[in-house]
């Protein structure tokens, strides 16, 4: 079995059925010892609703609860908690590796940022926010923001990134927007 706290802080199991390589419904993240193992790149080939990760790449992170992952379809719908004003700049890679690995996947992202748990952010989530946007948007995809703090929408209207990103009041209405 394996097993990581991640996001947020919940617990996800992946578990094979016995003699195969299918998972139940529901789980997310798979944590591999190595990503060049036959099961994993089974994993990766055939599951796209999975985030498939080193267990190297997890046990660098000490940040592993400040974002959660889950997908609609295909879009994977990213939300930062609520300390992501405490991202520190050494730790802005490490972050974009979790949040952009599967983007990296999709051969056309959809991505939603959902900002509901945030009532303030800085410049560092904004750098992040704007590699994630050049990915997306180098591959044809498309990232949209919801749930903003009226302090964030103000913020993001300082600095013109409103004009970048739709911003949805909802989560739901993210969704349907970018027809997940």
């Amino acid at each position: 079995m394996i097993q990581a706290s991640f996001p947020q802080g919940t617990l996800q199991n992946a578990q094979p059925r016995h003699g195969s390589s299918t998972f139940p419904p529901g789980n997310k993240l798979v944590i591999c010892n190595s990503l060049a193992s036959p099961l994993c790149q089974n994993i990766q080939k055939q599951h796209s609703e999975f985030l498939v990760i080193s267990a190297e790449k997890l046990s660098m992170l000490d940040f592993s609860d400040s974002f959660e992952l889950k997908w609609h379809g295909n879009t994977v719908l990213i939300t930062p908690a609520s300390d992501i004003e405490d991202l520190k700049w050494d730790l802005v890679e490490q972050a974009a590796e979790i949040v952009m690995s599967p983007i990296r996947e999709q051969e056309v992202p959809m991505v939603i940022f959902d900002l509901s748990e945030v009532s303030y952010f800085g410049s560092v989530f904004l750098a992040l926010l704007l590699r994630c946007h050049k990915l997306v948007k180098s591959r044809g995809g498309e990232l949209v923001l919801c749930g903003a703090s009226a302090l964030a929408v103000e913020l993001l209207r300082i600095t013109a990134l409103d004009t970048l990103w739709a911003i949805y009041d909802s989560r739901e209405e993210a969704l349907e927007a970018v027809g997940a």
